[in-house]
């Protein structure tokens, strides 16, 4: 059966087409997004209340040397550090 003709450009194409604009980080965050189960954050987990379920969380889509190289992020990263914040 043939394909209909392309009506659009949908939402589930955004990761594929990220790549071809130089955003491969972007890219794997969406897919990862798209592939997860849906949550809806909990008001208590809004207000800081009650920390999110690890399923929530994912600490392996940026690395911190990724985000090294965003200026805006170096700058508030050292901004932090030099007032002793606890980062």
């Amino acid at each position: 059966m043939p394909r209909p003709p392309h009506t659009g450009f949908y939402l589930s194409d955004i990761p594929a087409a990220m790549p071809h604009e130089g955003w491969p980080v972007g890219a794997k965050l969406m897919k990862n997004w798209f592939a997860r189960r849906e949550w809806v954050m909990p008001t208590p987990v809004k207000r800081g209340q009650r920390p999110p379920p690890p399923r929530a969380i994912d600490t392996t889509g940026v690395t911190m040397a990724w985000a090294m190289r965003v200026p805006r992020f170096a700058a508030a990263r050292q901004t932090l550090l030099a007032t002793g914040a606890n980062v």
